[in-house]
């Protein structure tokens, strides 16, 4: 996969149907001291992925880097755009074992067979009721 100018992912590789194809992880936090962050702080506070775990609610942080897997201050996950009409990939959530540790990681696998070049997308699920409706006015998402 390859960051594009817009921010977006393209596949560099073709990927079938239910396939992983990336990652999206970062510190856990409860859900509630996600939400705390987004009053806090609206621009960074896009990047939080909140889960559930069982019945626990929770959230990823990913801007707490460096983390032992990507040294940088970016992964391909955090980079893949929204799309409620055309979506091909999903994330589920996954417990992983790292260096002898269990870490709660979002895993993307694909919807449909993916060819090279093609953008990656999933659905944010910002028009659920999950994020209060925030989300119904955002029609721009999908441009």
């Amino acid at each position: 996969m390859a960051p594009t100018q817009c921010l977006g992912v393209v596949a560099t590789r073709t990927f079938s149907k239910h396939d992983v194809v990336c990652d999206y992880h970062g510190r856990v936090i409860s859900a509630a001291e996600g939400r705390a962050m987004v009053e806090g702080q609206h621009d960074e506070a896009g990047y939080l992925f909140f889960f559930k775990a069982g019945q626990t609610d929770l959230c990823l942080d990913p801007q707490s880097f460096p983390c032992e897997c990507h040294p940088a201050t970016d992964t391909v996950g955090r980079r893949i755009n929204h799309s409620t009409k055309a979506p091909n990939l999903k994330p589920f959530h996954c417990r992983l074992r790292v260096n002898g540790e269990d870490k709660d990681v979002i895993l993307f696998r694909a919807l449909q067979d993916i060819s090279v070049g093609a953008e990656l997308r999933f659905d944010y699920g910002v028009k659920r009721k999950s994020f209060r409706g925030e989300g119904l006015e955002l029609e721009w998402l999908d441009e």
